[in-house]
């Protein structure tokens, strides 16, 4: 079904033929949810009048897409509307916001031993490259495209030119919603389109297209220029591999992730021609990639019974509706109530023109004849029963619809609850906001995860084996990148931490950082180990701190037990003992240790020895120090070491179940698979 050209696979007409109908039917059910409702959803976030469509919307069924197109054509242009209410926009900015709080944290924990000496490296990596690529633009495009279609993407996009700076080798983009999915229920392969220039694709594309369109037989002046847009379609299809025996070879055996590719000119339009049959263009070949570059996440799930979910803004546009439907009831209400004049027919009716085309300041004098009513009988406003009560409560009914579904509400906004508002309504509709964005937190911290590895099995390809970057304090390091065959992790992007998002609170969480710095600094007297640096590096990073190398320039002292086992873990020898350590201390935390590793799978002979040897240093260190320390009875004064240095029964007891380890009683722990992250990443707390 396939085969070998120049590294580059090529389907057969059949295999092709296939996968271009599966593609171009799921293009079309990822954007069945949506039908109907796209462009009266671009209308209502731009401000354009949609008053006339949302009376005519009907969400059980939706409405053609081709009816829309006659709705604000070009040709007649937009106006702004008499009356709406554009909570879309303000709803979708604020979810946006409370979503963006900012570069994320990618945090690193080792898988083996040798991963845990390129841990270091690799936070420092991540941190550079997230700084760099995009990452804050492509979130807050993310969030706004999942909320307006079933499925929103990222791409990571790699620039293998040494001759390019690091910071711009990778970049992390957002893919529309309109532009990628996945194959509905059985999901073999996912799509992405996307437009470029011709010149920016690759040679064996271009040359590829260039003799499927025959080009050579067009004149000079007549054939595509590199400036030209074209339209590209990349299908990646792990599971629908056409049987080909070779490929499927190298797909189990992780030897990449298929690709297959489609190109078309566009039209000279900026436009999409909404009447155009969706189409591929022309086949231009298939490569493997080293992992699939495009993430695609999704804030609701599927409905029973179907695989595409919908679009979370459509379940928006009922309570909009109302909305703007009772705004425009309490705005003629207002305008029509008590301006009814009735007069006698003894006043000329050009006297009544003179009175309505007076401007504010003129006065008019009418002849009219009184009885013993007055003249109030003779010209009188006509009494009108007035609605407004009712429909400002209808409007909060409505509202307090769309807090719920959207969930935001008034104190999310920075606005203070309905006073009429009870308490248990206040917090049913606080607990239903935080709810909806945890679900979204956790939604983008999965696809976080998921560039984290995209990432790791590409930056030996993007920058070798060695980049140098600049950190925090604008010092230049240079950096050994591990590669995803030597060092294997697990990244996580902490939902939580994503959701410092209350930026209202930005000036409250700097003063608590100053207060927690100040503290640590004034107990250590200015000069913290690293294990508390590192622990302190976390916490601002959780909170939101930038700049963080500024506060932490004290000068590091490696005093710790856990300090000098991480140092034996990365530069091997042995670990170091002084006659002033804290004996106790150290022997509790290698004891729990040396258990750990002795009742591992998979034990290291050198790391075992290691902690033995440096358990008996410290043991002759505290005997000799007790041998003039007696007392009379022949106890010891060193709390839980027996009379000759070694652990009381209790304490060794302690040890043994873990109930003392270097976090002090109740846990204990193992650096094997717990090593602190240094150089911006977490650490131990």
């Amino acid at each position: 079904m396939y085969t070998m050209q120049k590294g580059h696979y090529t389907l057969d007409d059949k295999a092709k033929l296939k996968l271009e109908e599966r593609v171009l039917l799921a293009i079309t059910a990822c954007r069945l949810p949506i039908e109907g409702t796209e462009k009266l959803i671009a209308d209502i976030y731009a401000g354009r009048d949609h008053t006339s469509a949302m009376e005519a919307f009907v969400p059980e069924q939706g409405i053609p897409l081709k009816q829309w197109i006659s709705h604000t054509s070009t040709s007649s242009g937009w106006r702004a509307p008499q009356t709406m209410a554009n909570l879309l926009q303000t709803r979708a900015r604020q979810i946006t916001t409370a979503l963006n709080p900012g570069v994320p944290t990618i945090h690193v924990k080792p898988r083996n031993i040798g991963a845990a000496k390129y841990a270091e490296a690799q936070t420092m990596l991540y941190d550079f490259i997230m700084q760099h690529a995009g990452m804050e633009d492509a979130i807050r495009r993310f969030v706004q495209s999942a909320l307006f279609n079933p499925y929103a993407g990222i791409r990571v996009w790699f620039d293998l030119e040494k001759s390019t700076p690091a910071y711009d080798r990778i970049r992390v983009e957002t893919v529309e919603g309109k532009d990628c999915g996945w194959e509905p229920f059985y999901r073999r392969f996912k799509y992405h389109r996307y437009r470029t220039q011709l010149g920016d694709i690759s040679p064996e594309m271009r040359n590829k297209l260039s003799k499927e369109l025959q080009w050579e037989k067009l004149l000079p002046e007549d054939r595509p220029e590199d400036y030209d847009i074209i339209e590209v379609v990349e299908v990646y299809h792990d599971q629908f591999l056409g049987g080909h025996r070779k490929l499927t070879e190298a797909v189990k055996n992780h030897e990449g992730y298929p690709c297959s590719s489609w190109v078309r000119l566009l039209e000279d339009s900026y436009e999409p021609d909404l009447n155009q049959a969706i189409t591929l263009g022309t086949y231009v070949g298939t490569k493997l990639v080293p992992k699939c570059p495009l993430i695609i996440g999704n804030f609701l799930e599927p409905g029973t019974n179907e695989d595409v979910p919908p679009a979370e803004v459509i379940s928006w546009l009922p309570p909009l509706r109302g909305i703007v439907n009772t705004l425009i009831q309490i705005t003629r209400e207002a305008t029509t109530v008590n301006n009814v004049i009735l007069y006698d027919d003894s006043i000329e009716p050009e006297h009544i023109d003179a009175i309505q085309d007076a401007p504010p300041s003129a006065t008019i004098y009418v002849p009219i004849a009184t009885d013993e009513n007055g003249v109030a009988q003779k010209m009188r406003p006509m009494e009108k029963a007035n609605h407004i009560p009712e429909l400002m409560q209808a409007l909060g009914v409505h509202m307090n619809m769309l807090d719920e579904i959207t969930g935001v509400t008034a104190t999310s906004m920075g606005r203070a609850e309905n006073p009429r508002k009870s308490a248990t309504e206040a917090g049913a509709l606080a607990q239903s906001s935080n709810q909806r964005n945890e679900d979204r937190l956790k939604v983008m911290s999965k696809v976080w995860q998921d560039v984290a590895e995209v990432i790791h099995y590409n930056q030996r390809r993007v920058f070798g084996k060695s980049v140098e970057i600049t950190n925090d304090n604008n010092t230049t390091v240079k950096v050994a990148v591990p590669s995803y065959l030597q060092a294997a992790y697990t990244f996580r992007v902490d939902p939580v931490e994503l959701g410092h998002m209350s930026k209202q609170n930005e000036a409250d969480q700097l003063l608590s950082w100053v207060t927690i710095f100040s503290n640590a600094f004034l107990q250590f007297q200015g000069s913290m180990p690293r294990i508390i640096r590192e622990s302190l590096r976390r916490v601002a990073k959780l909170m939101g701190i930038e700049n963080v190398d500024a506060y932490l320039d004290a000068p590091v002292i490696e005093e710790g037990p856990e300090d000098r086992y991480i140092t034996f873990l990365e530069n091997g020898g042995k670990i170091a003992v002084s006659e002033t350590d804290d004996h106790n201390l150290h022997i509790g935390y290698y004891t729990a240790v040396l258990e750990k590793a002795l009742n591992s799978a998979d034990p290291v002979s050198q790391p075992i020895a290691v902690l033995k040897e440096t358990i008996e240093a410290h043991q002759e260190f505290m005997a000799k120090a007790t041998q003039g320390m007696q007392q009379p009875g022949g106890g010891s004064i060193v709390p839980g070491m027996g009379p000759n240095g070694q652990p009381s029964s209790d304490t060794a007891a302690m040890m043994g179940s873990g109930a003392m380890g270097p976090g002090g009683p109740g846990g204990s722990l193992f650096p094997i698979d717990k090593t602190p992250l240094l150089g911006g990443g977490g650490g131990l707390v």
